[in-house]
């Protein structure tokens, strides 16, 4: 009998599916740690453009009822708006927030007004809706910007709160009195 060269090159049928199922976990694992950091950076990236365009919308709503002289807060049913003296409105809806029709804020989950009036009392609207008759009555759903001492805004947005507070300029007349007058 002749003898058989048991020395031969190359791998088996067995280790050559060991192999590529071992490859192919390994490139699964990767693809998927790779998936998941992409859908992390993308949900974070959206969060925080989100983030930025709220505050940014926040400070120019803001920004927009200190550059007038007087503005006139007025209620609708369910939407809110500030008139400014050169028309300029500032519309408040359930879900979004514009300013002379263009939408500053869009897709909030609601938003809170504080009104504090000059003589003490105080008006919470939540989404237009308001409660306290005081300040607003039957036939007159509006005020002006004399008569607010404090304007608190705060938006949710995703379980998140912003907030944003106008004050009302003070201006002083005879709060000090001459020294020097005899």
């Amino acid at each position: 009998m002749k003898s058989i060269n048991k020395h031969r090159n190359g791998f088996t049928l067995m280790e050559l599916l060991v192999g590529i199922n071992i490859s192919f976990i390994v490139i699964t694992m990767l693809v998927s740690v790779y998936l998941f950091l992409f859908k992390f950076m993308i949900s974070t990236s959206r969060n925080v453009e989100a983030k930025i365009n709220i505050t940014s919308g926040m400070e120019r709503l803001v920004s927009e009822i200190y550059k007038c002289e007087s503005f006139e807060l007025r209620l609708d049913d369910t939407i809110v708006s500030v008139v400014t003296e050169n028309n300029r409105q500032i519309i408040f809806r359930p879900d979004s927030i514009s300013l002379n029709g263009i939408c500053l804020i869009t897709g909030i989950d609601n938003y809170e007004m504080n009104v504090r009036m000059v003589n003490g009392d105080s008006k919470h609207i939540v989404d237009g809706k308001f409660n306290n008759e005081r300040i607003f009555g039957e036939e007159m759903k509006s005020v002006l910007s004399h008569d607010i001492r404090k304007l608190e805004l705060a938006v949710t947005y995703k379980d998140h709160i912003y907030r944003a507070e106008y004050f009302t300029p003070q201006i002083s007349t005879n709060r000090f009195t001459n020294i020097y007058r005899r």
